[in-house]
């Protein structure tokens, strides 16, 4: 799902900057931030930023296969299995 975004000039920014950042980290928007009509950064939620460093740091397959070994540990706690650690001490 693509998140919400809105474009800002900078100058709107600077006026009402509470309203956008609870835009960004209450509804997980994304801000376009524009100065003289042009695309000049962005400002995304902090989890959106660790999905981006996450993903630029690492092969799409191991990012896979990390999700998979997650969601297998998860299956197996589910499942009532005691043994399991919990996926950040694996």
């Amino acid at each position: 799902m693509i998140p919400p975004f809105e474009r800002v000039s900078l100058t709107e920014l600077r006026a009402a900057l509470p309203r956008h950042l609870e835009f960004v980290t209450h509804r997980g928007g994304h801000l376009w931030l524009m100065n003289h009509k042009r695309l000049v950064a962005g400002v995304v939620p902090v989890e959106h930023m660790r999905m981006i460093e996450r993903f630029e740091t690492k092969t799409l397959k191991q990012v896979e296969r990390e999700n998979m070994a997650m969601y297998d540990r998860w299956q197996q706690v589910k499942a009532g299995a005691g043994d399991v650690k919990p996926w950040y001490k694996a």
